[in-house]
Formats: structure tokens, C-alpha cells, sequence
């Protein structure tokens, strides 16, 4: 009668177990997408400074245009270097404000990393408890 109790808790706990490993293998497809989100993350960041000379290009440009209107008193082709140089500085803080938003997916996979880690622990101890149920 005891074998036959143990065996049906033993049964329960691997049941049990298994929905952990089932989570687990939830948790590691999670993971991997995230781990994309988070290498999207650096790549931002790359962008982001390659986006920032930009922005200080275009922070330059309307110096410079302030001094080539006085020096060709609003001559065409500075109005048109200073509109080009004006959208890079958009396009600047444009990149700002999605490298922020890339930094949140970037600590959003940093999160799913300790998760991952926490949810192999139970994998590991649902794998342990089946090999304990086999015998």
C-alpha cells in the first residue's frame, strides 16, 4: 500500500514537474525573443550616436547658415543647405526618441534574462524529479 501511495504521489509531483519543464520550454522561446530584442537594443544604440553626429551636424549647419544669410543676404543655396541640414536635425531627434524606446526593449530582455535563468532552475528540478520518480 505504501509503494502503491508513493507511487501515485510520485505520480502527481512528475505531472507536476512536467508542466514546469513545459514552462520552461515557454520561458526559452521568450527568452530568445528577447535576446532579439535586446541585439535590436544595441543595434539602436549604434544608430543612435551615428544619429547624434547628425543631429550636431545639423546644430552646426544652422550656425553656419545664420552667417552665410548675412554674408549672401538669403542667397537660394544656403536656404537650400539649411533645409537639408534641418531635416537631419530631425531625423536626430526622431532617433531619440526611438532609442529610448529601444533602451525599454533593451532592459525588457535583461528582464526575461533573470526570468530565464530563474525558470531553468525549475526546469533543471523537474528533470531531477522525474529521474527520482523512474526510481
Amino acid at each position: 500500500m505504501r509503494l502503491l501511495a508513493a507511487g501515485k504521489v510520485a505520480a502527481e509531483q512528475f505531472c507536476f514537474r512536467l508542466r514546469l519543464l513545459a514552462a520552461g520550454e515557454i520561458a526559452t522561446k521568450l527568452f530568445c525573443f528577447r535576446l532579439r530584442l535586446l541585439a535590436a537594443g544595441e543595434l539602436a544604440a549604434e544608430l543612435f550616436c551615428f544619429r547624434l553626429r547628425l543631429l550636431a551636424t545639423g546644430e552646426v549647419a544652422a550656425e553656419l547658415f545664420c552667417c552665410r544669410l548675412r554674408l549672401l543676404a538669403a542667397g537660394e543655396d544656403a536656404t537650400k543647405l539649411f533645409c537639408f541640414r534641418l531635416r537631419l536635425l530631425a531625423a536626430g531627434e526622431v532617433a531619440a526618441e526611438q532609442f529610448c524606446f529601444r533602451l525599454r526593449l533593451l532592459a525588457a530582455g535583461e528582464i526575461a534574462t533573470k526570468l530565464f535563468c530563474f525558470r531553468l532552475r525549475l526546469l533543471a528540478a523537474g528533470e531531477l524529479a522525474a529521474e527520482l520518480s523512474c526510481s
